[in-house]
């Protein structure tokens, strides 16, 4: 442990596990190299360090890291099965009894023929050529990229003439098989190439085998990672002992970081420290080494990780800032820190990863004793449900029989883990130093570490887990705890469905992936140049200034930063609203595309003597939740006024953030704006906004993108910066603005298209749109030959986000068919069970489409014994549901009201009644819509309102659904709130009005006329 010598990535053991268990998650987040016997092996001159999956007598050629073999002895030709006996590989992975082989045999069992599912026990789904079976095998491992080569359906191998393929007769049927694996693992983030110029398989996407190699390698460090020397200050954990060092070390050898390290209290941590001369010092936990050691290690670029957040905040806050770059364990405490940073606790593959071994515990808990897991786990050991716990001390006599243990090493604890089919997680009760009680937010490594050893975790909630484990069960109570756990443990495909999605989604969450943002983090602070435009003199520059007078950006090239969820997307606008129809011809541009952004909305408007008063701009943007910045026009700065206010109002280095900004475009012209520079504008609305998975993937390797990009020194820039975007429409990954601090904005008309190129080189910023056109888009001449042309190819190009198959395609509810649903059956389900416990005789909805929800919920209040009114809210009713309507009440005989019109469009109502205890939204998915919708809800006194579509997706963006934007405010906003949601799409949010609260808001509702409730009462 102390030892300052660097440590290098050691290979695995020669003896392999003999089961496949063992191997599930081996290489997570890897490239594996999927090789078949075609012609195209031969272009693979395999890079040190690769993990391969050969098949059969790839041997010939080079020696892969494993061999999977399905077709017995006596089908392999010649010579062509010695390869196989005599091969080098780890281990050798079959279905049959090969006889005598020289590497370790792991057995598996084949699954169902061309199937797509990876599941978690000893089962590989198979089709009719090996190569199959081997990219299944790398998913199961983890893999979170395959490159497939040597699968080419062409005449001969890769090592002799052999004549034509004896299954190229049934390509069609195999590339089928081939495409429909992709599809499925690309559902669970795992991308399948092909690497072979000559195959002919259709159906998965090409690349080359340096494309596969490169930049967008994941499991390659970027280059400042290889490069970065990190030297670990550990700290042993009461509870948890060493498994941040473990974890840690494991990640430096995983991504080939030269490290050292040395716990805390080593006497001889500076001169180590001396010796090794780290890039970065990363210090664990931090309190015992500051007290120690003080100022004693200021000339190093130190990092702490701080792992007791939001407990300890009170006394971390205090010294945190002698550290350069803190990165904390939970969100709810980042503004409590300088030059914070968050990072979640994760789990080590190395260590923490399924087995064979039978589960012999139902149900068990790890971890240290408070008051509220006794009062849990009480609970669970009187219902003769828990079979252990580790930790403590235990004051309960139940729990103290059931201990084994107040500590065990962490290589037992995941053992352990591996025995037990249900891990409890109860989160820490005790804040030692938070005088606020600011609220924990984020998960603990319990969770990671129980999923990747193959338990179903269930856990008391927290916010985090819907967005990091959406199907994990959760409970607010002992009682629940209890029903969720029997429940599970009496349905054992439920319990393996939840238990399998769960482990899926472990992909971007190891010691790896933490140590990889770290990192990156880390250099770019420690290797950053003074931003060019820090001196005032650079930026009065004049024009006639040599351009190797004017300082250049360094590029750093820190690899691939990757959401690990749906980034939080901000919007930054500035307007000139002068008189006329150009501004609100922007707006209204605008506002098609504002869903788009679920953060938050800021526009700064400037005024004089040409412009409409700001509060024409406020009125047209009414609704939309934008907050305004309103400030009188400097002519002379233009939108460089205001930019750095905007710029401060989403300062923070949060990596899930990104922001778009954007200017109200062509206002100087009026009164009339040239075509050109219309069409101009349109383009940048449409390419900045219109494809949001360019975007998205563009911000997980640039720190911007935009349209329209072009290199060199301009004189309207002061010849400042070496590259811009024309037109000044851009995205930015808050991460790599903030982390580098890069916000000094020059204060000139144009200088805030110049800005992006002042701290990022050109290589750190990529273009949606146009890069280096040769002619300027505000003359008629570039769209006529040039420019509508290119933009009709972007249209045709652009990927559109298909429905997802349970959404298309909605599956039964409760076993009916009719009418169709447009949620998912769990979380209906839950939903409806909640009105049923809010015990309410009312319910409104609005947007009802096919009027299966008002059906199934008529249907259960009946089945319950309960009367139900309904409303129902639709502008434009279908005849489908006039007829469902009708079905409710001739078959259930429940009362249905059905009113033609929506919140916008029914008057208000001076002294709204109370006709609607309940309401359920899912009609305009818009935020302004939603918000309108729940608003009428609140003056129709309704106490209990479910909002559907909570959930933001890819696919939310696509279909510029922003209910999440919405439910976001109200979860914070003091109300109590429950919610039921994956990742996809969908989730229901339950909003819980207490009687005061709701009078309160329909009595201000009418007052301020905000919507109108008459038609419910009449």
């Amino acid at each position: 442990m102390t030892s300052s010598s660097v440590t290098t990535l050691h290979a695995p053991p020669r003896e392999a596990p003999q089961t496949l268990t063992s191997f599930r998650g081996r290489h997570r987040d890897q490239t594996i190299i999927v090789c078949g016997c075609g012609e195209s092996l031969n272009e693979l001159n395999r890079p040190a360090g690769a993990v391969t999956i050969g098949v059969n007598d790839v041997g010939r050629l080079f020696d892969p890291t494993y061999l999977v073999v399905v077709n017995p002895r006596n089908q392999f030709k010649a010579d062509r099965f010695r390869f196989v006996e005599q091969s080098n590989a780890q281990a050798l992975f079959t279905q049959l009894d090969l006889g005598p082989v020289r590497p370790p045999v792991v057995r598996f069992k084949l699954g169902q023929f061309g199937g797509t599912g990876i599941a978690a026990g000893d089962v590989l789904p198979h089709a009719q050529n090996s190569p199959y079976v081997a990219v299944c095998l790398a998913a199961y491992m983890g893999a979170r990229r395959i490159g497939l080569i040597g699968v080419d359906f062409t005449d001969n191998h890769f090592f002799a003439h052999t004549g034509s393929h004896p299954l190229a007769r049934m390509l069609r049927e195999i590339d089928g098989q081939y495409g429909r694996l992709a599809e499925a693992l690309r559902a669970s983030g795992i991308k399948l190439y092909n690497l072979s110029a000559v195959s002919r398989l259709t159906r998965l996407p090409k690349k080359t085998i340096a494309e596969l190699a490169g930049a967008e390698a994941v499991q390659v460090p970027a280059k400042d990672e290889r490069r970065a020397r990190v030297f670990f200050v550990h700290y042993r954990f009461l509870a948890c002992g060493d498994v941040f060092a473990q974890g840690l070390r494991h990640a430096a050898e995983a991504l080939g970081v030269p490290y050292a390290e040395a716990w805390w209290d080593d006497a001889a941590l500076p001169a180590k420290a001396r010796e090794f001369a780290p890039d970065v010092l990363f210090v664990v936990h931090g309190r015992r080494f500051h007290q120690r050691w003080r100022d004693a290690f200021a000339s190093f670029h130190t990092a702490v990780w701080l792992l007791d957040e939001p407990y300890e905040v009170d006394d971390t806050a205090q010294w945190s800032s002698a550290f350069r770059t803190v990165f904390v364990n939970d969100p709810a405490t980042l503004a409590r820190h300088r030059n914070a940073h968050y990072l979640p606790v994760c789990f080590d593959p190395r260590s923490h990863f399924e087995g064979a071994a039978e589960r012999r515990y139902a149900v068990g808990f790890v971890g240290g004793a408070n008051r509220t897991r006794e009062r849990y786990l009480d609970a669970l050991a009187a219902a003769g449900r828990l079979g252990y716990v580790v930790g403590g001390p235990w004051r309960s006599p139940a729990l103290k029989g059931l201990s084994l243990g107040a500590n065990l090493p962490p290589d037992r604890v995941a053992e352990l883990y591996r025995q037990t089919k249900i891990v409890v997680n109860v989160f820490r009760d005790l804040h030692h130093f938070n005088r606020t009680r600011t609220a924990g937010s984020s998960l603990n490594p319990r969770i990671y570490e129980a999923i990747a050893c193959g338990a179903l975790v269930v856990s008391e909630h927290r916010a985090e887990l819907a967005q990091a484990f959406p199907e994990l069960p959760v409970f607010a109570d002992p009682g629940e705890m209890v029903r969720t756990i029997e429940k599970f443990l009496a349905d054992r495909s439920q319990f393996e469905r939840v238990r399998a999605a769960s482990y899926a989604r472990l992909a971007s969450h190891t010691y790896a992936d933490r140590l990889r943002t770290a990192l990156s983090i880390c250099m770019e602070r420690s290797t950053m140049t003074p931003p060019p435009i820090v001196a005032k003199a650079a930026i009065a520059t004049p024009a006639h200034v040599p351009s190797h007078a004017v300082a250049r950006p360094q590029p750093l090239a820190v690899g691939p930063l990757a959401f690990t969820s749906v980034p939080l997307r901000h919007l930054l606008y500035h307007v000139w609203p002068v008189k006329g129809t150009t501004w609100r011809w922007n707006i209204a541009e605008l506002l098609r595309r504002i869903d788009v952004f679920n953060g938050r909305r800021v526009i700064a408007i400037v005024h004089d003597q040409r412009s409409d008063p700001p509060e024409a701009v406020e009125e047209a943007l009414a609704g939309h939740g934008c907050e305004f910045i309103v400030a009188r026009n400097d002519a002379a700065a233009g939108e460089a006024g205001t930019f750095p206010q905007l710029l401060g109002c989403i300062a923070s280095p949060d990596p899930s953030a990104v922001t778009f900004y954007a200017h109200a475009k062509g206002v100087k012209y009026e009164p009339g704006t040239p075509d050109p520079v219309r069409r101009w504008t349109e383009a940048l609305y449409r390419t900045n906004l219109d494809d949001w998975l360019s975007v998205k993937a563009h911000l997980e390797r640039f720190a911007f993108t935009g349209a329209f990009r072009l290199s060199g020194r301009f004189r309207s820039h002061r010849n400042l910066a070496e590259w811009h975007y024309s037109g000044t429409f851009f995205w930015m990954r808050n991460a790599r603005i903030f982390g580098r601090n890069a916000t000094e904005v020059p204060k000139f008309y144009g200088g805030v298209e110049t800005w992006p190129g002042l701290s990022f080189a050109r290589n750190e910023a990529g273009c949606l749109f146009m890069d280096q056109p040769r002619q300027l888009p505000y003359h008629a001449e570039f769209w006529r030959t040039r420019g509508n042309r290119e933009l009709d190819r972007w249209q045709a190009a652009v990927r559109s986000v298909p429905p997802p198959p349970d959404l298309a395609e909605p599956p039964p509810f409760d076993g009916h068919e009719w009418p169709r649903t447009e949620q998912k059956p769990d979380e209906l389900a839950w939903c409806i069970a909640a009105l049923l416990e809010a015990d309410v005789g009312s319910l409104l909805t609005f947007g009802p489409s096919t009027g299966g929800v008002e059906w199934h919920v008529a249907r259960r209040f009946r089945e319950s014994g309960r009367e139900l009114a309904l409303t129902v809210l639709d502008p434009a009713p279908s005849e489908a549901l006039t007829q469902v309507l009708a079905d409710i009440e001739q078959r259930f005989g429940q009362r249905v009201r059905l009113i033609r019109g929506d919140s916008q469009s029914l008057a208000r109502d001076s002294e709204p009644g109370a006709p609607c205890e309940a309401a359920f939204i899912d009609g305009d998915r818009s935020y302004a819509g939603t918000k309108r919708d729940y608003l009428f809800a609140r003056a129709a006194r309704a106490r209990v309102i479910a909002l559907h579509d909570i959930v933001d997706s890819d696919w939310h963006v696509h279909s510029r659904c922003c209910v999440s934007r919405l439910w976001a405010e109200l979860a914070s906003g003091g109300m109590r709130t429950a919610a039921r949601a994956g990742t996809e799409w969908g989730g229901i949010g339950i909003v819980y009005a207490d009687q005061q609260s709701t009078e309160a808001a329909a009595t201000d509702v009418a007052r301020t006329g905000g919507v109108g409730v008459e038609a419910l009462t009449t």
